[in-house]
């Protein structure tokens, strides 16, 4: 999928009132789509929603990833 392929379909959710989840796990697995996929919201105006799908209570923070977040988005 394009850049602007992406956009589009993020503009579309974000008229839908939507916010995009940036997920725990699957950031951690892939962090090359993430970057991109943060970084084409970011420009084109989306929200974000830190998830987690916990299955277990130690897992339920989103805060939990927050410095992997940054060091991968950056």
């Amino acid at each position: 999928i394009s850049d602007n392929e992406l956009a589009d379909v993020m503009l579309a959710g974000e008229e839908a009132q939507c916010a995009w989840e940036i997920h725990r796990a699957s950031f951690l697995l892939f962090p090359e789509f993430y970057r991109r996929f943060y970084n084409i919201g970011k420009e084109v105006g989306v929200h974000f929603n830190l998830g987690t799908d916990a299955h277990h209570l130690d897992q339920i923070s989103p805060y939990d990833f927050y410095d992997d977040f940054i060091r991968i988005i950056k």
